[in-house]
């Protein structure tokens, strides 16, 4: 991204070649500056090393016989000569653990010795002194290093003046180098292309140098040009635009009319599809079985019954029989108008059913409705492989129950639907088979398990369909699940069956909050009062 130039502000080539001339020559002098300050540091600690060598040496050939004779006269005499040269801080002479002589800056002899000698601004050195093969007594000394500071930084000073006066010099000459043969015909340039730049394509650009000038020149030159060119292009071309803008406003408003018509007839046979499934929700809502059929087979009883579309494929079914009555919950395949149809199916196959064989049992009803299903969804053919994509594979899971109050038993079968019993505070689900029916890989003579309860005692039953199981919601975005629906079956078992009914939709709507409808949702509750029934 370009920045924008603040208003008022300019800047001059010829101040920034001299800026990034005296930049390199800075920089080259500054190293230099560096590296001699380096040099001359490197020269005075040698020197300093050499002072240092010549006092032990000079020690060593002067203190000996001194020491070996308590000369202390002598020895004080010889450290007072070495105290004479500024870069001696310290001298000093001991014998057998005493001090014979020593001088130096008050300040370092107040410190220990052991400090002074560790000390890295200080060169220190010892010598041992030696009469006649005998160690007697030891030599040390102390020089500063401040000598070599201050003459490296006296040189770095000199150089820095220098160079201030170099770049000073450098600036001048640079800035008006630079201003005559470059910001000067650039600024004839900047105004051309200024001129180009407001559409004033009538001057022509010369190109009057030989240089890099002269090629920028020239392509001016050509770019005023091919902008005069494209402009004049630009003008016969927007005559044709605008000659083909009037032709097709004149057919967008006859494609616009032609679309308003389409969308009004969309609209009418939309109209009619909705009106249609409405319809069919009411044939679906007259088909459910009236309260009091259920009514008189159990004492209360809730239905949790919520298509996700208008209609849908999960259905609940009723029947009094003379000996028992039969309790039965659906769950076809799909949803909307194509389980709708599916529920419609398997009521038909119901009533057939039980006009024909009304003492049938739970498990011979799930046999009968899966056979039946597959001859009319021409399903017959079983197979363990992958079907074509067009190949149908329908069917239904479902939940019956034979209620007999005079025997005091409950008989229930199941085709991948549990039952679900509340008994003092208790849950228990019992599962059905894990077969469908109806599906292609369902066998024609499919059997199902028969289980048998007994009704001697309060008990409360719930048959429900795999989609509140489903149901995604929560704050992690997962399922209902079979725990989460037998917690909340616990939680209220103490309730009668209207508020167990309003409850549970209410966990359930709360759970699922902004998720989307998955499928539809049925629970059917129902309660018996036991022995005294």
């Amino acid at each position: 991204m370009v920045r924008p130039i603040p208003k008022g502000y300019r800047k001059s080539i010829s101040t920034d070649f001299s800026l990034a001339l005296m930049a390199v020559i800075a920089t080259l002098l500054i190293g230099f500056a560096v590296v001699a300050g380096i040099l001359a540091v490197g020269k005075a600690e040698r020197r300093l090393q050499a002072s240092l060598a010549s006092y032990q040496a000079l020690a060593g050939s002067a203190l000996a016989s001194s020491v070996w004779n308590f000369d202390t006269r002598t020895v004080q005499g010889f450290v007072a000569a070495l105290l004479l040269d500024e870069e001696v801080v310290l001298a000093r002479v001991s014998s057998e653990g005493s001090v014979l002589a020593q001088g130096g800056q008050d300040a370092l002899l107040a410190r220990p010795l052991d400090a002074v000698l560790a000390d890295t601004s200080l060169l220190s050195g010892g010598l041992d002194l030696v009469h006649e093969g005998e160690t007697i007594g030891r030599f040390t000394i102390v020089l500063s290093r401040a000598g070599i500071r201050e003459s490296a930084w006296a040189q770095i000073w000199q150089i820095a003046t220098v160079t201030v006066l170099i770049l000073m010099a450098i600036a001048v000459v640079s800035f008006m180098v630079a201003g005559h043969f470059v910001a000067k015909p650039l600024r004839r340039l900047q105004a051309l292309a200024a001129r180009i730049a407001e559409g004033k394509l009538d001057r022509p650009v010369a190109a009057y140098r030989d240089d890099e000038l002269g090629a920028l020149s020239g392509s001016l030159e050509r770019m005023r040009r091919s902008l005069k060119t494209v402009l004049n292009d630009l003008r016969h071309a927007n005559d044709d635009l605008a000659e083909a803008n009037r032709t097709l406003e004149a057919r967008v408003e006859a494609r616009t009319e032609e679309l308003t018509q389409a969308n009004s007839e969309l609209q009418d046979a939309n109209r009619m599809i909705v009106d249609s499934i409405r319809y069919a929700s009411r044939i679906q809502d007259a088909v459910l079985p009236s309260p009091e059929v259920l009514g008189r087979a159990v004492d209360s009883y809730f239905l949790m019954w919520e298509p996700r579309d208008l209609v849908g494929g999960d259905f609940v079914w009723f029947h009094n029989g003379t000996t028992q009555d039969v309790i039965i919950v659906g769950d076809c395949t799909g949803h909307g108008v194509p389980g709708a149809f599916m529920t419609l199916i398997a009521g038909t196959l119901l009533d057939r059913m039980f006009t024909a064989q009304p003492d049938s049992g739970p498990a011979e009803v799930l046999g009968t409705l899966n056979s039946g299903l597959k001859r009319i969804l021409s399903q017959e053919e079983p197979t363990s492989t992958p079907l074509a994509t067009d190949m149908t594979d329908d069917g239904m899971d479902a939940a019956v129950c034979m209620v007999d109050r005079a025997a005091g038993r409950m008989r229930y079968a199941g085709a991948r639907l549990s039952l679900w019993r509340s008994c003092d505070g208790e849950i228990d689900e019992i599962k059905g088979d894990k077969l469908g029916l109806g599906y292609r890989r369902s066998p024609m003579e499919a059997r199902f398990t028969e289980h048998e309860l007994s009704l001697d005692r309060a008990q409360a039953f719930y048959l429900a369909t795999d989609g509140i199981i489903d149901q995604v919601g929560g704050a992690r975005s997962l399922s209902f699940g079979r725990k989460r629906f037998r917690r909340a079956l616990a939680a209220q078992h103490n309730r009668d069956m209207a508020a167990q009914g309003a409850h549970l939709q209410q966990i359930f709507k709360d759970y699922q909050g902004g998720q989307i409808r998955r499928d539809d949702v049925t629970v059917l509750g129902f309660s018996t009062a036991g022995a005294a029934m």
